[in-house]
């Protein structure tokens, strides 16, 4: 069984690439007879796992063999059956730190997933209902520092949704509506000075629209209205102001008719 269900693994692809150096695979029955949900029953699991060419643990978890059931419990003879991932699954970077942990039930994704780089410091954690993502999604620099919150719903990215760069100041932030961008959205620069402010209305641009650039001049350094105007749908309208720098480097501005 164990010989048969390691050729099975390579000849559908459910094994991983081989990559940063050799690698060794393995997988075992278990003889359990699982869970079932919307009318697949789960026969029996099998162990699964990697290692790298040093022996450490590459991944590891579990394969469900689940066949099609009426009542989700007793399978037809004859039926339709398939393997896949069930169980928690776990990662590892060759130094033997958690590279990822994630969940499935009979192949679809469930409940909270994270992610650490090798330092062990958490990349990002999310959360799956019936392999969508569903709930809130954050994640972190290497540093320790959020890189973004957001929210999402059967999938689809829903609500607030806020950006950082590495220093720890906002880089942008807005909110979506079942994956569409709706209402202001402001992003900033590195320095913490606004790059843009833009109005959304079921994904597209819909209302006033401003675009600053960030200029260091003998003066100073700060942020310069170039753009100025009103959208709807999506197109230009409406009277525009553009700002722009001569070849001496004094600012001017010019209107345009949309």
């Amino acid at each position: 069984m164990k010989k048969q269900f390691v050729c099975w693994l390579a000849s559908v692809g459910l094994g991983v690439l081989l990559a940063g150096g050799l690698t060794t695979q393995s997988a075992e029955a278990s003889g359990a007879h699982g869970a079932s949900k919307s009318g697949w029953a789960v026969m029996f699991t099998e162990k699964y796992k990697r290692t790298y060419y040093t022996g450490k643990f590459r991944v590891q978890g579990q394969i469900a063999q689940i066949c099609a059931s009426a009542d989700g419990h007793h399978c037809k003879k004859g039926g339709k059956q398939t393997h896949a991932r069930h169980g928690k699954w776990t990662w590892f970077w060759p130094n033997g730190k958690v590279k990822a942990e994630r969940s499935f039930v009979m192949g679809s994704l469930e409940g909270t997933a994270k992610a650490w780089y090798p330092n062990g410091q958490l990349r990002w954690k999310e959360h799956y209902s019936h392999g969508k993502l569903d709930g809130d999604r954050e994640e972190f620099f290497a540093n320790g520092k959020h890189k973004s919150k957001s929210h999402y719903k059967n999938g689809k990215l829903n609500g607030k949704l806020t950006s950082w760069w590495w220093n720890g100041k906002k880089a942008s932030e807005g909110a979506y509506e079942l994956g569409k961008k709706e209402g202001v959205w402001n992003s900033f620069y590195v320095s913490g000075h606004r790059k843009s402010s833009e109005t959304y209305k079921d994904g597209l641009l819909h209302g006033n629209f401003s675009h600053w650039w960030y200029v260091c001049r003998p003066a100073g350094c700060g942020a310069v209205k170039m753009q100025q105007g009103f959208y709807k749908k999506g197109q230009k309208s409406g009277r525009w102001t553009y700002g722009s720098f001569g070849t001496d480097g004094k600012f001017s501005t010019a209107t345009e008719n949309h």
